[in-house]
């Protein structure tokens, strides 16, 4: 049986448990979304004496969040290919140290328990001819007031080229959220897991479905890695998935700070959990719901750790979704659903430093107070030479997502084709159906129509959810949404007739 899927950050941090929201609430700020971006809101608010309710549909930090890498710094992933002005880049770098800078301000004055060490921020290639990639880091850095020093001496692995920017972080990022949600509950700040909002209807005051119950709000603020709904944006939105494992491997051979490599990307970085040294290696991105085999994400991972770095048994193992912008930026800002509704998007790889960056923003937008770097990051924005060519490719991909839905077909009531683990998308009565068989032989059928834009979802067999290729809205095997924009949930269908339950 595969190894269950968890990150490494889940052993050392903290249990959480906050009630369900289980009555009519009425607050000045409504956050939806417990991980990073929300708990920074909320904290960076109450703080000013709003009152605040952070909404979870599951449990805090339990998303992107602790299962992201636990990386903080200051350039941008991707190695600012999408970043096409070298000034903007600068200041996209400065914005970002800033950032970095304030989540350990945070982690000092919360005393949070969550392994904040300072460390160098590292590429490195292992290919024999020269990476353009090099030059242009070089730039950026002095224009952003930053110097990249050579590091190619550093890693305790054999490298052609190897650059270095120092003082840049690590953390437990799911220690950090749980801690920073117990420090927050609270007079100003209520939090509650369990509690997916089921619809949102701007005006004065927004009001939000949450657990059949009623949130008023005068604003609202989606930190939900991709805004829930029918929005504009999500055409301008490219939703991936990326993995992470972490193996055992001797002290010796493992690389202190943030690695990346660019021959393939890779991101590299070490941690120490249950009195072992762990090599933690994230790559392998892909469109969601667009890889026929998601297992081979870990193969090829633990194939590259145990060639390049001799790593051991991988003890954990898991993945995360990422939004990729059309011109390489965040989105945030205000929504389509109105004025006093917020949103941060588009983080791409880059969520944990990108949530302390766009927090301020929002707050600040909340408060009424200007932000210096709201213009660069404002949600309304559009940039033709930086983004249209993006736009058009994620746009057509998208089409041709919808024009690829065929399903086999079903010709037996009970669906003995589809085997304990599996899922298969079928047709049957001309209905398309997200059929799943538990490794106890019991069937799950679900309607294999996503309840976001009627996109047909597919079987992630890695993670065992039903993924959808068009805007990234995830579905457990019952059809619970697990990762918006959805709200609603795959709806039930019969697993031995015809008939709708």
């Amino acid at each position: 049986m595969p190894l269950a899927q968890r990150s490494i950050w889940q052993v050392a941090a903290p249990e959480t448990r906050f009630d369900p929201l289980g009555e009519d609430l009425a607050v000045d700020v409504a956050i939806v979304g417990g991980g990073i971006t929300g708990l920074l809101c909320a904290w960076l608010l109450s703080r000013e004496g709003r009152r605040v309710a952070v909404l979870e549909g599951l449990r805090v930090g339990e998303g992107s969040t602790g299962n992201s890498t636990g990386n903080l710094y200051a350039p941008v992933g991707g190695h600012e290919h999408a970043l096409a002005d070298d000034d903007v880049a600068a200041q996209v770098w400065r914005a970002r140290a800033e950032a970095v800078d304030r989540i350990e301000q945070i982690v000092r004055a919360e005393k949070l328990d969550c392994d904040f060490v300072r460390r160098p921020w590292i590429t490195f290639s292992m290919d024999q001819e020269e990476d353009p990639v090099f030059g242009r880091l070089r730039g950026i850095a002095s224009k952003a007031g930053m110097t990249l020093r050579d590091a190619s001496g550093e890693l305790p692995f054999p490298v052609t080229r190897a650059v270095a920017l120092d003082g840049q972080a690590q953390f437990n990022p799911l220690s950090f959220v749980r801690g920073l949600a117990k420090r927050l509950q609270g007079a100003n700040c209520r939090i509650h897991e369990q509690s997916r909002v089921e619809s949102l209807e701007a005006g004065e005051p927004n009001r939000l479905r949450v657990n059949g119950r009623t949130v008023t709000a005068a604003w609202v603020i989606l930190a939900t890695h991709t805004p829930v709904g029918v929005l504009k944006v999500h055409a301008a939105l490219a939703p991936y998935r990326e993995y992470g494992i972490a193996a055992t491997v001797s002290r010796g051979a493992l690389p202190q700070g943030i690695c990346w490599s660019t021959d393939p990307r890779h991101s590299l970085r070490s941690y120490r959990v249950e009195d072992r040294d762990h090599l933690v290696v994230v790559g392998y991105k892909h469109k969601v719901g667009q890889a026929e085999d998601t297992e081979a994400a870990y193969r090829e991972l633990e194939r590259y750790a145990a060639k390049r770095f001799a790593a051991g048994a991988t003890h954990y193992r898991w993945s995360a979704q990422g939004y990729w912008s059309a011109d390489g930026l965040p989105y945030v800002g205000e929504s389509a659903h109105g004025d006093h509704v917020l949103y941060a998007s588009g983080f791409a790889a880059d969520g944990l430093t990108w949530a302390a960056v766009s927090a301020p923003i929002l707050a600040a937008q909340v408060l009424g107070q200007p932000h210096p770097s709201r213009k660069l990051l404002e949600a309304g924005r559009f940039r033709p030479l930086a983004s249209a060519v993006e736009l058009a490719k994620e746009n057509l991909n998208v089409l041709e997502q919808y024009l690829k839905d065929q399903p086999g077909t079903a010709d037996a009531d009970e669906f003995p084709q589809v085997r304990r683990g599996q899922g298969k998308t079928l047709a049957r009565h001309g209905e398309k159906l997200a059929v799943h068989r538990d490794d106890e032989g019991r069937l799950h059928v679900v309607s294999a129509v996503c309840t976001h834009m009627q996109c047909v979802v597919r079987w992630n067999r890695a993670e065992r959810s039903w993924d959808c290729p068009c805007h990234g809205s995830r579905f457990g095997p019952d059809g619970q949404v697990l990762e918006g924009p959805a709200l609603a949930a795959l709806p039930p269908r019969a697993a031995h007739t015809g008939r709708k339950p």
